[in-house]
């Protein structure tokens, strides 16, 4: 036993200084996600969304065309829900600019986001028309067909670098997986370097875990650093603060071990440099477009969300944003499901890697 931790200690010293003394290491995993992050943190501050509005159900005659009027403009995107407390939450996080609830058959509550002068009031203004259409259509200009009731409350600002920063921390854990151990275990067979290994009693399974263990702690280190640059550049800080970056180092690790077996998987399939790039980029390529890095999933089309919606990016990408910007703690039920879907994919490519890597 002795013998054996000496052996994976020694490779995972190797293993270290090598991803140390790599440049494609550093550009992929640390400079080309830093570039993103500047990029989109001052992007961040003019981007406009559209105007997000909520509505509580309510069966009473003023409520459908109150509510049709604001689905029927394209500026607005409308949510209802039965419970105000569900849409109370939603603009606490700053999801929401407004939502609105019927009080009466004459009085409407309209709960805004105090953060969001502009949107709220586009949101009065619209009322103010669908109060004096209905008016003119009862044709009794003396009593308004309902008055709105205003309540501020201040919510949490969601920036732009809040949404995207989670996507390039999965950019970067999963480039600099797959792309690393492909290239790392085609290198070490092409210059003979694993059959030296191999000549004397070295155990497999040594090498794989140390080299596992120093690719984890170097790429774990990059995207520390870029947490870094985003919190000094930009501000960015998860809504449970320390506590937050911990369980956010929880869930990189956790989606560096799911990625860590597709790279592995591509090492055991590809033979050559032709054959790691296109293999590589069939994992990666459809998860960095579509996965939500850079736009919601919502906007695009249903049936390629379903698929969407397989892919262990995104899922990595729903975990930490849930952390990020909804507060959401590790056991909650919108974190420990994505964490749970990603040890789901984690047990099926290394069962995948154990049927096709091989060392020699």
């Amino acid at each position: 036993m002795q013998r054996y931790f000496r052996q994976l200690f020694g490779f995972f010293i190797t293993s270290f200084k090598a991803l140390w003394r790599t440049p494609s290491g550093w550009l992929f995993g640390f400079l080309f996600p830093v570039i993103f992050v500047i990029i989109f943190g001052f992007i961040s501050n003019e981007a406009k969304p559209q105007i997000k509005v909520g509505f509580v159900y309510d069966d009473s005659a003023i409520y459908a065309p109150i509510k049709s009027s604001f689905e029927a403009s394209s500026i607005y995107v409308v949510t209802e829900k039965e419970e105000s407390s569900t849409l109370n939450d939603d603009l606490a996080n700053g999801n929401l600019d407004a939502f609105i609830q019927i009080k009466s058959k004459s009085e409407v509550l309209l709960v805004t986001n105090a953060n969001r002068p502009e949107n709220v009031s586009a949101i009065k203004q619209t009322l103010d028309k669908i109060s004096s259409e209905i008016t003119l259509a009862r044709l009794d200009v003396q009593n308004k067909a309902f008055v709105v009731q205003t309540s501020e409350l201040n919510s949490r600002q969601t920036r732009y670098i809040d949404f995207v920063l989670p996507g390039i921390l999965g950019y970067s854990i999963m480039t600099s997986a797959i792309f690393g151990v492909a290239y790392s275990f085609l290198t070490l067979r092409k210059d003979n370097v694993l059959k030296r290994f191999f000549a004397g009693p070295s155990k497999v399974s040594a090498f794989i875990l140390g080299e596992s263990v120093s690719r984890s702690i170097f790429i774990l280190l990059q995207n520390i650093l870029l947490l870094v640059v985003a919190a000094t550049m930009f501000g960015y800080w998860p809504r449970n603060g320390l506590g937050g970056f911990l369980e956010i180092g929880v869930v990189v690790f956790l989606g560096l071990l799911a990625f860590l077996g597709f790279g592995y998987v591509v090492a055991g399939l590809a033979k050559s440099d032709e054959v790691v790039s296109p293999v590589a980029n069939l994992i990666v390529f459809p998860q960095f477009i579509l996965a939500g890095t850079f736009f919601t999933v919502s906007s695009l089309p249903n049936w390629l969300q379903v698929v969407t919606k397989f892919m262990p990016l995104y899922h990595f990408n729903e975990a930490i944003r849930a952390i990020s910007i909804d507060g959401a703690r590790l056991l909650d039920s919108q974190v420990i499901t994505p964490i749970g879907i990603l040890l789901v994919w984690t047990v099926v490519v290394y069962a995948l890697a154990s049927k096709f890597f091989r060392i020699r």
